[in-house]
């Protein structure tokens, strides 16, 4: 299965039960990275759309109390397992993905809200 898309790459892929497991693999390193309960880990956007075409990028929510005060242990815990929170601004929320190689291919992206 091979997940991202190239920059300026426009590409949508028939649904798979590969993306669910995917996601299910990247919720437990999540879980046993963060203080993160796991009932406020989703997987969100089409690839969670049994039966839609879909870009082959996962994208995931993480639901906290407070967006000002998030808990510090949840960045260190998702930077171990190759997170990276970006520039992006988004009103309450904070964005992280997760590259695949060198060329940052858009592989995981995690909204915090």
């Amino acid at each position: 299965m091979r997940l991202g898309l190239k920059r300026d790459e426009v590409k949508l892929e028939a649904h798979t039960e590969e993306w669910k497991e995917e996601f299910l693999s990247i919720k437990q390193e999540i879980l046993n990275a963060t203080p993160i309960n796991e009932g406020r880990i989703e997987h969100i956007g089409s690839t969670a759309i049994i039966g839609i075409v879909a870009k082959p990028i996962l994208d995931l929510v993480v639901g906290v109390n407070d967006i000002e005060n998030v808990d510090e242990a949840i960045f260190h815990g998702l930077k171990e397992v190759g997170f990276l929170r970006l520039r992006v601004k988004r009103p309450n929320e904070i964005v992280l993905a997760k590259f695949t190689d060198e060329r940052m291919k858009k592989k995981r992206t995690i909204f915090i809200s």
